[in-house]
């Protein structure tokens, strides 16, 4: 287990499910052969499988989707909670759990492949790229496992660590929940730099990148950070108003960086100002999805005969369309090609509808959700709020 010099390292709680905890049995598999199986692609997909599709946190996924419903496919059951977002890579879905496992499930059959095991449980969505697994634990220790279940590497940190990585040039970015953003070397783990904002809490969301520069929304100090992503300075601090809330992972395409709380908000990148804004009362919204010019977001808003969810116009924050489908608590939604995801605590439906205009397409009454829909081919995949994995097609 390798050791840090003199800095706290930790990685970001981000707020797009919400976690149960329980003890769970330890039960451990050799490895199995693979059968193949598609990856889940993002716009980003030479940097691996990530939270939110790709580096700039898009949620778009060039998949074909799920247009006709058939029903589940398959479903894991852990004998715990699975507790984290699943990434889809290689032929698996990678999963923690609350038992402290990492787990890599057959996409194809929904078997288990290989637990690696941690002292406390697993609520970071995975990374995984070049053949490595990365993820925190709240067991305060960053790991990096190979494809097949092996420690790569390990680094002890003093705090819990929540919240999705990325992996981009040979280097490892999360942020930290005691407001640290770390770069590390992908290979070895070793600490390139770590940058810090102004307040205690740099960021409770995970990181966005793109042209070589970090965006973090502050959890206590409504502000858009943005670090030079060489060096880990901070360049710029947005002051971006109630709109910017640290449990909202900002998005970025087209030159606008895209954040949200108690309304949705565009900064252009060149310029550094804010170009619109979309109010929505007393809501506050999921971290968004970002495609073909619109930007979709679920709502926190409950009973209020109000709409759940939003299709917009990424370039000046119009309406385009809204569905009421309950109450949706916020999850993040999800796109493949042109088609919607999108999951109610409230109905315990799975939802897809079509991108242009909110046509609904199919429902699925679950048993709740407690991650985002993350799309395959063919294909989408969800934590229940039972911890069960699901597959459905």
């Amino acid at each position: 287990m390798r050791r840090l010099p003199t800095v706290i390292l930790s990685i970001c709680c981000t707020a797009p499910c919400i976690a149960l905890l329980s003890s769970c049995g330890n039960r451990s598999n050799a490895p199995l052969p693979l059968s193949g199986g598609r990856t889940s692609r993002g716009l980003d997909h030479s940097e691996g499988a990530m939270y939110m599709a790709n580096l700039r946190r898009t949620g778009f996924y060039d998949v074909e989707p799920v247009r006709i419903l058939h029903g589940i496919r398959w479903k894991f059951v852990p004998g715990c909670e699975l507790l984290s977002i699943p990434v889809v890579s290689d032929g698996m879905v990678f999963v923690g759990g609350s038992d402290g496992k990492m787990r890599a499930i057959r996409a194809d059959d929904g078997s288990l492949v290989w637990d690696f095991s941690t002292s406390a449980p697993i609520r970071t969505c995975p990374s995984v790229a070049d053949g490595t697994v990365f993820f925190g634990s709240l067991d305060r220790s960053f790991y990096a496992v190979s494809i097949d279940g092996k420690l790569v590497w390990s680094i002890p940190t003093n705090e819990e660590l929540y919240a999705p990585s990325y992996v981009h040039g040979g280097r490892v970015y999360f942020a930290g929940n005691g407001g640290t953003l770390y770069c590390t070397d992908m290979h070895s783990g070793d600490v390139i730099w770590t940058s810090r904002g102004e307040e205690p809490r740099l960021s409770l969301n995970a990181p966005s990148t793109d042209d070589g520069m970090i965006y973090l929304t502050s959890a206590e100090n409504e502000k858009v950070y943005i670090v030079d992503a060489s060096a880990g300075k901070v360049v710029h601090v947005f002051e971006g108003g109630p709109s910017a809330t640290g449990t909202v992972s900002p998005a970025v395409d087209s030159g606008l960086v895209y954040y949200g709380g108690a309304t949705m908000c565009a900064m252009d990148i060149r310029t550094r100002t804010r170009k619109w804004c979309f109010p929505r009362g007393n809501m506050y919204g999921s971290s968004p999805a970002v495609a073909n010019g619109s930007l979709y977001f679920a709502s926190w808003e409950l009973g209020q005969g109000n709409p759940d969810f939003f299709a917009i116009d990424a370039s000046n924050g119009e309406m385009k369309w809204s569905f009421r489908n309950g109450g949706s608590m916020g999850l993040p939604p999800a796109i493949a090609r042109n088609v919607v995801y999108f999951g109610s605590h409230v109905d315990s439906k799975l939802y897809a509808v079509s991108a242009s205009d909110g046509a609904p397409l199919w429902s699925l009454r679950t048993k709740g959700l407690i991650t985002p829909p993350v799309p395959a081919d063919h294909v989408v995949y969800f934590v229940g709020m039972n911890g069960i994995l699901y597959s459905v097609q």
